[in-house]
């Protein structure tokens, strides 16, 4: 069998409900930044993750970047975040000047170390006489990271820890959403993500005032007057109502995405029995809301997989290559035994957004098959 269109690695699912949505944002004529749709989204997603306080923002990195500068993070400060991660985790700390310590995690876990975490914390006091003014733990592809274990590390050294959930909206670890254990968490809706409004992200907290002092950042600190008066530098990250019209139709939709793409992954491994791969299928705490399934290849090539999917019409992706490795952040300490690039250079990202067919599930695994018929061992 042949698709009927390429197969991407994760299209996002639109309906009418989110052209009806839109419309009506369009048609209230509050089409500025801010406005009614925002509030109610920000309610939604308080409601869903049960965390307090939700500031909608214009994306994931907008909201890491602000809750860095409501720590009052500058230039000379260290923050912990983890070399397996998208670059945007750690882009917000350069952006302040501050110096990013990376760490590797270990024992074919794919999230942050807590043993390198607190050797990483160890040698910083150590050597520099300070502690890490932050740590970024991120849940990286859905997957809920150690939370337990880095929760205590960070009470331990009372550092503040925030949670990059940009990937793991849906996901809970022992029964709480991901990015609402640590003083901070952060969510996505950029096109890619379980939930989309084309871009957008928010900042979670249990801190009221620090959720008004990120929404007041947001907004270019605009003192509150009668006319523009700043008295501290501020950001034009506001998130647009529109997309907040979106949102609200694509979070209601959210447990049925959950669903589709559960039943996705173990189509996986119900049907990749007669290859040689594995599926990644290890979740601590249970916690993971099948964002991207990753298939791990023991003896081939990622690179050869993917040109080959491609050909056959079907988007596959390396997974995160690891940051310490990057000449961006060469010079800054790195702490592990290089376990990310071990995972990087045998794995590959399938194909997992919740709009795929039984007919293009069943191509893929097709595909998959034919690919080690025609390279095998």
């Amino acid at each position: 069998m042949t698709p009927d269109k390429y197969i991407y690695l994760h299209k996002p699912l639109a309906s009418d409900e989110e052209i009806q949505m839109v419309g009506e944002a369009i048609r209230s004529g509050w089409i500025a930044p801010g406005g009614p749709y925002v509030e109610r989204f920000e309610k939604e997603l308080s409601a869903y993750t049960k965390s307090p306080y939700a500031v909608a923002l214009q994306s994931g990195t907008a909201a890491l970047h602000l809750i860095l500068k409501a720590l009052h993070i500058q230039e000379g400060d260290f923050v912990i975040l983890p070399t397996h991660t998208f670059v945007a985790t750690a882009n917000p700390v350069l952006y302040e000047k501050a110096i990013p310590v990376l760490v590797d995690s270990d024992q074919g876990q794919i999230n942050m170390s807590p043993a390198y975490l607190e050797e990483a914390i160890k040698f910083i006091i150590s050597k520099y006489q300070t502690k890490p003014k932050a740590i970024i733990t991120v849940h990286i592809y859905g997957i809920a990271a150690p939370l337990k274990e880095i929760k205590e590390i960070a009470e331990k050294y009372e550092i503040p820890l925030i949670e990059d959930a940009a990937e793991s909206m849906g996901t809970f670890y022992e029964h709480q959403h991901t990015g609402t254990f640590g003083k901070f968490g952060i969510l996505s809706f950029n096109g890619n993500k379980i939930i989309s409004t084309s871009g957008g992200g928010a900042v979670l907290t249990h801190d009221k005032e620090k959720a008004e002092y990120i929404r007041f950042l947001s907004s270019q600190a605009k003192e509150p007057r009668p006319y523009y008066y700043h008295k501290e530098v501020g950001y034009n990250y506001q998130f647009s109502n529109l997309l907040a019209a979106l949102g609200m139709a694509q979070i209601k939709k959210l447990p049925d995405f959950l669903q589709k793409k559960e039943a996705i992954h173990r189509y996986y491994l119900k049907h990749l029995n007669s290859v040689p791969v594995r599926i990644f299928k290890d979740f601590p705490g249970g916690g993971t809301n099948y964002w991207l399934n990753i298939m791990i290849l023991d003896k081939h090539s990622p690179g050869e997989f993917i040109q080959f999917m491609e050909e056959n019409g079907i988007e596959t992706r390396h997974t995160w290559y690891p940051l310490h490795l990057m000449p961006l952040f060469e010079k800054y300490h790195y702490f592990g035994r290089n376990e990310t690039y071990e995972f990087f250079r045998k794995t590959v990202l399938l194909p997992s957004g919740a709009g795929l067919t039984g007919n293009e599930m069943e191509y893929i695994i097709e595909k998959i098959e034919s690919f080690f018929i025609k390279n095998p061992f």
